[in-house]
């Protein structure tokens, strides 16, 4: 994950470069911390980490015997930005979150009440 590779630079004293990153909330915040240090920028996907229940409900519906057409080329994806960040970016939750969830705001507080 690039969160490691920023403090792997930073430990080693080295200069920060370009990165590509990921929609986790730890990878944000160190983003967010050396923003315009050296060189460093990123871009960041955002992967719906549910888009597993939808191959699975496409797979059930196959194993039950109903026509399925599933297009994987389809698939939307969002990318965050520097310009975008902070729609993405949750100040309020744990590095281990990560944006693109479709959980709601009371099971992301269960799920992150002991952290």
């Amino acid at each position: 994950m690039t969160q490691g590779a920023i403090d792997a630079f930073v430990a080693a004293g080295r200069e920060l470069v370009p990165m590509s990153g990921e929609s986790g909330n730890g990878f944000m915040a160190s983003w967010l911390e050396y923003a315009g240090v050296d060189n460093f920028d990123s871009v960041a996907p955002v992967y719906d980490c549910a888009m597993v229940v939808d191959a699975m409900d496409v797979l059930i519906d196959a194993l039950d015997g109903k026509e399925v057409v599933f297009d994987q080329s389809n698939m939307e994806m969002e990318i965050i930005t520097y310009d975008n960040i902070m729609d993405y970016y949750r100040e309020d939750l744990p590095d281990s979150y990560w944006a693109g969830t479709r959980l709601t705001e009371e099971n992301l507080a269960k799920l992150f009440a002991n952290e």
